[in-house]
């Protein structure tokens, strides 16, 4: 949160953005240049009728792009994350301009990752006996709430770090 303030205070949010799609695009280039190493797939075992089949992982994921199933889900995720992401980029300067001071938002957006923390803690001690479909049902209903509440612009801080904590 301090650098992305200081990017805006300095350079404007449009620049802000584009300084970290530079570093985003860096960190992912080092992570995957330097950690996947496609000599080390490693060789999976499967039981079918006709026998016993060794398969690597590059046959594996042939195999489950020839699923229309995987390009649903793959479309979905990636609609979800790139929804998720850019919120969560946004967040900060549309806050700023909703008319929370700097240390509002910085207090609001920090509660986010605690937040995170006690649903988890809060699944494993309720959740154990429900299933994880519909956990995720419930999480994705509540991030288009997030957006509506966020819509009407509410000036009271307390429905701000509600927000962000059903975030």
């Amino acid at each position: 949160i301090p650098l992305v303030q200081f990017l805006l205070n300095h350079w404007g949010w449009r620049d802000a953005l584009l300084v970290l799609a530079v570093i985003n695009g860096l960190v992912c280039a080092v992570a995957y240049f330097g950690f996947i190493r496609p000599e080390k797939d490693a060789i999976h075992f499967s039981h079918a009728d006709i026998g016993h089949v060794l398969t690597t992982d590059k046959q594996e994921v042939r195999a489950a792009f020839q699923k229309p199933v995987f390009w649903l889900l793959m479309l979905a995720l990636t609609a979800y994350a790139g929804a998720f992401t850019a919120f969560t980029f946004h967040m900060y300067p549309l806050l700023l301009e909703g008319g929370l001071t700097t240390s509002n938002v910085v207090w609001a957006i920090a509660t986010i990752g605690p937040a995170q923390v006690g649903g988890r803690i809060l699944i494993s001690i309720f959740g154990s006996g429900t299933s994880m479909r519909r956990i995720g049902v419930f999480v994705v209903a509540v991030f288009p709430l997030v957006f509506i509440v966020l819509a009407i612009q509410p000036s009271s801080m307390w429905v701000i770090v509600a927000v962000c904590i059903a975030y």
